[in-house]
């Protein structure tokens, strides 16, 4: 139907135009879908000082680029038509003009029907680029008419095997595809965003605000994780989300990532790129293991200084937890029993595979040496060992 219409609509236009203003416009269309990519990261750097972020750029680069070649060629027809039909109105016998006026409208006709395959592809192009997220994030009859009207448009140019014609000048990167197939895996098992948030690269973030305050909304967690799932339009829309989606620190952090293997690692749990170093991760303190490793490491204990040890334990802290960083940083966040959470920051180098040195900015009372022993980390504060299990 559509295809038709487009036909129909071009093939007028061509005819009333003439072949002149319609031929050089097809070339023009054709050229810009040619080049779009090619000279995309030519204008991508000026899309993005004149506003949006990276993500932006990155897809209104090309359409910019078609743009400049559409309306350049429009203007380059309308030129040279006026010429043409000028030297054709005065400068030849009134029949030779009758039989140019007949010609042009003809094969402009024709020239029409030609820009109609390049609107058709273009079209295609849109709708694969723009429908192939939706289709992804599609919730059915919870969406917006618009959404629905896309994930249709999709089925359609699968259907018609339009999105193999029109591959060849999709602008969209690779990486584009596996961030919207992410998004899919995360949406529809949401419980997977427990696992996002201790992927190392995305550690590294888990103290701005935006994430804090999304990680300290109970109500907006549960509604994320709610099944089946809220529309995406909503979710995407709240306004604590929004403050993720729109940060162009955070967005330029996120196009960075290894997306293969982010991917590996929510379906797996392990990274390939970041699994080697046993470290990096998030650690939690085990009050039980710590103090019976402190009383089995010294069998001639009195039972006071037994008593002695364990209220020393029960006085220490009430949890603590430890994430170390891929890029070498440190966080000891540890609560006390009045609930008072202290961060100690520091920064650790390897000295074997299970061994490290920490040089912490405070906390003097805390060894500068980390050992990984039987899967556990072992850590001393002062006399007393401290031992954290990798959460999970």
């Amino acid at each position: 139907m559509m295809a038709g219409l487009l036909l129909v609509g071009t093939v007028v236009l061509g005819y009333t135009q003439g072949a002149v203003r319609t031929g050089i416009s097809a070339l023009g269309l054709l050229l810009g879908m040619l080049l779009a990519m090619p000279l995309s990261p030519i204008v991508q750097p000026m899309v993005a000082r004149v506003g949006g972020t990276q993500i932006h750029a990155m897809f209104l680069a090309p359409v910019v680029v078609l743009m400049v070649f559409v309306i350049v060629s429009k203007v380059i027809a309308q030129a040279v038509h006026l010429k043409v039909d000028t030297y054709y109105r005065y400068n030849v016998p009134e029949y030779v003009f009758a039989l140019y006026q007949r010609t042009n409208e003809r094969f402009g006709a024709a020239l029409g029907a030609i820009s109609a395959l390049l609107y058709l592809i273009f079209i295609c192009t849109v709708i694969c680029v723009l429908g192939y997220p939706v289709y992804q994030l599609s919730s059915e009859e919870k969406d917006s008419p618009a959404w629905r009207w896309l994930v249709k448009a999709v089925e359609a140019v699968k259907t018609t095997k339009m999105d193999r014609v029109v591959a060849a000048f999709n602008p969209a990167p690779q990486s584009y595809y596996q961030a919207c197939d992410l998004l899919g895996m995360l949406y529809h098992n949401p419980l997977l965003l427990g696992r996002l948030a201790n992927y190392p690269p995305l550690m590294v973030m888990e103290d701005r605000e935006e994430f804090k305050a999304i990680a300290n909304d109970l109500e907006l967690i549960e509604r994320i994780q709610q099944y089946p799932p809220l529309p995406f339009q909503q979710i995407i829309g709240e306004p604590k989300i929004q403050a993720v989606v729109t940060n162009k620190e955070i967005l330029t952090a996120v196009l960075k990532l290894d997306l293969k293997d982010l991917s590996n690692y929510l379906q797996t749990g392990v990274s390939e790129k970041y699994g080697d170093e046993k470290l990096v991760g998030r650690w939690e303190y085990n009050h039980g293991a710590s103090l019976a490793a402190m009383l089995r490491a010294d069998p001639k204990l009195t039972n006071v200084r037994r008593r002695m040890i364990v209220m020393a334990y029960d006085a220490m802290m009430k949890d603590a937890w430890i994430t170390a960083h891929y890029n070498n940083q440190i966080v000891l966040r540890i609560k006390g029993t009045n609930d008072v959470v202290n961060v100690i920051r520091g920064t650790w180098t390897k000295n074997d595979p299970l061994s490290y040195t920490v040089e912490w900015s405070g906390g003097a009372d805390w060894s500068g040496k980390l050992a990984i022993k039987r899967d556990r980390l072992e850590l001393k504060k002062g006399e007393f060992l401290v031992l954290f299990d990798a959460a999970r």
